[in-house]
């Protein structure tokens, strides 16, 4: 079992890490509106406008995604890298064939029959 302690250093791992992903896809945004702003100010026509409105709309979704997609992956990568470190407390492993955990003594899986080396 994973104590309170390791659960909240973990999720402030994440936590930071999905401050700084959110900040990236901020800036990222940013970059992608800033140039289409000063583009309509200085064309100063309705067609230049509305493409600096388009523009602000595709930066925002790409900060968004980039933003998100981070948040996700760091979840995953946290959360996986726990796991085993968890197991290899705990002696065990995880079968890379069949996924299931087994002793870490072992030289083959009960489940599958994959030999380890």
């Amino acid at each position: 079992m994973v104590s309170w302690g390791f659960a909240f250093r973990k999720g402030f791992v994440i936590l930071l890490w999905t401050l700084l992903w959110g900040i990236l896809g901020g800036i990222i945004a940013i970059v992608i509106s800033g140039g289409a702003i000063i583009a309509a100010i200085m064309s100063g026509t309705v067609e230049g406008i509305v493409g600096a409105f388009a523009t602000i709309i595709v930066g925002s979704i790409v900060g968004m995604l980039v933003s998100s997609i981070g948040a996700y992956a760091t979840i995953v990568k946290v959360t996986v890298e726990s796991t085993l470190e968890q197991q290899g407390k705990m002696g065990t492993r995880m079968c890379p064939q069949c996924g299931r955990t087994i002793a870490a003594d072992l030289s083959f899986c009960p489940h599958c029959g994959k030999g380890f080396t």
